[in-house]
């Protein structure tokens, strides 16, 4: 496989996860959207509903953050080069 080849692949791959992380970010916001109740805190009246929620806004905003973070050294990795 020759350079060309190698960083287009590179290319395809960081604009696939650029794409699944601004999903992820998407998500977290049509969920907090829905729910405003998250960003303000939940206090000491929470329901399940509350915790389900905030669990997953937590896991979409981390999912989207590690996705960033594996852009950041793919492209640190290949900048190296």
């Amino acid at each position: 496989m020759n350079n060309v080849d190698r960083s287009a692949k590179i290319g395809r791959l960081i604009r696939h996860l650029e794409g699944v992380r601004q999903g992820e970010l998407d998500m977290a916001d049509r969920l907090i959207k829905k729910h405003p109740r998250l960003l303000k805190g939940l206090g000491d009246d929470i329901t399940q509903a509350d915790y389900q929620n905030a669990k997953a806004v937590a896991h979409h905003l981390g999912y989207g953050s590690a996705i960033d973070k594996a852009i950041t050294e793919i492209n640190k990795i290949f900048s190296e080069d």
